[in-house]
């Protein structure tokens, strides 16, 4: 289905369909070290909420009440499809956010960063799986209107 929205909607800035499935489909991975003891999942949130269109491209996990966490953000704005942007925009204002996070907090992207899904269904050209998939949903669909 995004790949379609994508397909249906045009870009008033101009991006191609390419540039983006890249958007849309992109998770970045960011991990921070040292935090503040006291701070917790919602707070967190707060402070990447400018990264993202939305609360709900925020997932904090980890261990944060023991000082370190992950956060993967996806529904990126366009200006931050990238960890390092990321990550540099928070040192950058790291003065202002060092009593919520802790003066010593480390922030980095994480080594290991999530694959773009969507891009690589994109880029495969598998139309027969999609076919399929969407075939396949129809069907439950349909199914689960006959048992009820």
């Amino acid at each position: 289905m995004d790949i379609r929205d994508v397909a249906s909607h045009g870009d008033l800035n101009g991006k191609s369909i390419k540039e983006r499935i890249e958007a849309k489909g992109k998770f970045i991975k960011i991990r921070l070290k040292s935090l503040n003891k006291g701070i917790n999942k919602e707070k967190i949130e707060a402070l990447f909420i400018e990264f993202v269109v939305n609360r709900k491209g925020i997932k904090v996990s980890g261990k944060v009440e023991e000082g370190w966490a992950y956060i993967t953000l996806s529904n990126l704005k366009n200006s931050f499809l990238d960890a390092g942007k990321v990550v540099n925009e928070i040192k950058k204002n790291l003065s202002i956010l060092q009593y919520p996070l802790e003066k010593n907090v480390q922030i980095f992207p994480d080594g290991k960063q999530p694959h773009n899904e969507l891009k690589e269904l994109f880029e495969q050209k598998d139309y027969q799986k999609i076919h399929n998939t969407i075939n396949w949903f129809v069907k439950e669909i349909v199914n689960s209107l006959n048992e009820n």
